[in-house]
């Protein structure tokens, strides 16, 4: 995603790794003019004791359900020899 209108590129990313609990963590990267910060919040049964991003909540959702993003490329089904 893009977080910033100037930065020229969607740079920036949120991945939830969530266990069967819905427990784990989010880790998510801004990238900006001024260089890249990564931020790594604690996730406990689907919730966090930190504010989240809208890209963030989008990220656990997603893990929450299992489901990847709906832009993600499969490989099912070919070979990798």
């Amino acid at each position: 995603f893009n977080p910033f209108g100037d930065t020229g590129g969607d740079q920036s990313f949120a991945l939830a790794v969530l266990d069967a609990h819905d427990s784990g963590y989010v880790l998510s990267s801004i990238h900006g003019r001024q260089g890249t910060r990564v931020y790594v919040k604690p996730i406990d049964f689907a919730k966090s004791r930190y504010g989240l991003s809208d890209e963030e909540r989008q990220a656990i959702s997603q893990a929450i359900k299992r489901t990847p993003p709906s832009d993600t490329t499969t490989t099912e089904g070919r070979s990798h020899e």
